[in-house]
């Protein structure tokens, strides 16, 4: 349906999922931007190989490969969360008080609804899940592992998400040890 649009035509779509009626882009892209298929288990990689211009998954080699198994070409999109603080037990403090869904794992991180189902799922994890879940703290070694692990994988575009208020400190932190480490290691 998106592609239809962006090639300016009226599109009426009924299907097992949603409805569309004479919608049109009356504006479209001349040149249309890529659809990255976020993907997370295998049969999702599939679909993602079919309809996809890329992939967006958490690194997992298994699903890059049944990606590209199955056809899928394009670029390989992962984000990694990491909580950089001047001390490690601040940045581990900070990352279970604002990100704790970090140590969710499987399926029921992608089926939680709504702010009060990620309250109850959290309620159990420990700073100690959260600390095991993310890189945490001044030391640049376990972000730059966490990198080459994701590019091992097949990662080809990583992102970054800072975990935290002190964002000008990570983008510092960033500047001295982590780009240049990342470019040498292309």
């Amino acid at each position: 349906v998106v592609r239809e649009l962006w090639e300016g035509n009226s599109v009426t779509h009924r299907g097992s999922h949603y409805l569309i009626e004479d919608a049109t882009i009356f504006d479209p892209p001349t040149d249309p931007p890529p659809i990255v298929v976020s993907a997370f288990g295998p049969n999702a990689a599939e679909v993602a190989a079919e309809i996809g211009d890329g992939l967006w998954t958490g690194g997992d080699s298994s699903i890059i490969d049944r990606f590209r198994e199955n056809g899928g070409t394009g670029p390989i999109y992962s984000q990694l969360t990491v909580c950089w603080a001047s001390g490690r037990d601040e940045a581990i403090d900070t990352a279970h008080r604002v990100w704790p869904t970090t140590a969710v794992v499987g399926q029921l991180k992608q089926d939680l609804r709504t702010p009060t189902h990620f309250e109850q799922a959290v309620a159990n994890i420990t700073r100690e899940m959260v600390e095991e879940a993310i890189p945490c703290g001044p030391d640049p070694d376990p972000i730059l592992e966490a990198a080459a692990r994701a590019r091992d994988a097949g990662v080809d575009h990583l992102y970054f998400h800072q975990v935290g208020d002190d964002q000008e400190g990570f983008l510092s932190f960033w500047d001295k040890e982590i780009a240049p480490a990342l470019e040498g290691a292309a």
